[in-house]
């Protein structure tokens, strides 16, 4: 099934070529893969199975996890992949901003967060951030390890979402109770109280939680499903209507996978893309980095 959230500054939202139900909310973006001069880096062919442990190339760098390929299915095969091992976090994308001079996410009020605010370097899921603000995540994440990160395909999301089970969820065929950041489906009453004058919308009201709080799935993954969307490399063409007020790059759709912890149709969080506009951030739509 597809969604799309709609647009908050006027464009008139019009059927997705897909026939899609519209979703009241912010809109969010998507991003390809970031081009560098950094060098990927090869992988071996995997054995079915993940490594049990993740690594991070720097000190500042998200934890990857070594994922195995799929050879046959989908519409393009997945080879082995290395994924980070949760969300991208505030901690991690402020690293950048103060480095790489990144664009500092905004806040409800439309003012950017303060880079020097000591409260920001926590593990809760950047979201808000829009695809060309997290592009700049990603060049300084490619030229601090050398490596070429990027975002998943939907085919690569899903594989390392399933993580090789068959059953509706990595855990079972049942969404249950204290397995993902879900609506009702976990004890909010577990986590602690927000800092005084919090300010990032998203985290005083609960919309998203610390990554890893939940267990990962069999591959080692936190939060595949639940806590923050995640953004993919699916785009959908233009909505014509949206080409009168803004421009092409600014019209395009772009996939989030996995529900989020307001994402209450729990049978299609496996199946189910959630699209939204390339031009704003979203305050349930995060990011996962990935690299070959």
């Amino acid at each position: 099934m597809v969604f799309v959230n709609g647009p908050v500054d006027g464009a008139m939202p019009v059927p997705h070529p897909k026939g899609v139900e519209i979703m009241p909310g912010g809109l969010l973006t998507f991003l390809f893969a970031v081009a560098l001069g950094a060098q990927a880096v090869a992988s071996d062919a995997g054995d079915g199975t993940a490594e049990a442990k993740s690594r991070a190339d720097c000190a500042e760098c998200p934890p990857m996890v070594r994922v195995p390929g799929l050879p046959t299915g989908g519409r393009q095969p997945v080879r082995p992949l290395y994924v980070a091992r949760h969300e991208t976090t505030w901690r991690e994308y402020m690293a950048a901003v103060r480095e790489a001079n990144c664009p500092a996410p905004k806040i409800d009020d439309g003012k950017p967060v303060d880079p020097a605010d000591p409260g920001l370097n926590d593990n809760y899921p950047v979201t808000k951030v829009p695809v060309r603000d997290y592009e700049c995540y990603l060049s300084w994440l490619s030229m601090k390890t050398g490596i070429r990160h990027r975002l998943p395909t939907d085919e690569e999301w899903e594989h390392f979402a399933r993580a090789g089970t068959t059953t509706n969820y990595p855990w079972g065929d049942s969404l249950g109770q204290n397995n993902a950041i879900i609506d009702r489906h976990y004890d909010a009453s577990r986590f602690p109280p927000n800092r005084p004058n919090e300010r990032r919308g998203p985290v005083w009201s609960g919309r998203v939680r610390p990554v890893e709080s939940m267990p990962p799935n069999p591959w080692g993954l936190y939060d595949v499903i639940g806590n923050a969307r995640e953004a993919t490399t699916e785009i959908s063409a233009p909505w014509p209507k949206c080409l009168k007020l803004k421009d092409a790059d600014s019209c395009r759709l772009v996939a989030g996978r996995g529900g989020s912890s307001s994402w209450t149709d729990s049978d299609e969080l496996m199946t189910e893309e959630i699209f939204h506009f390339s031009h704003f951030g979203d305050a349930s739509l995060g990011y996962r980095p990935v690299h070959d």
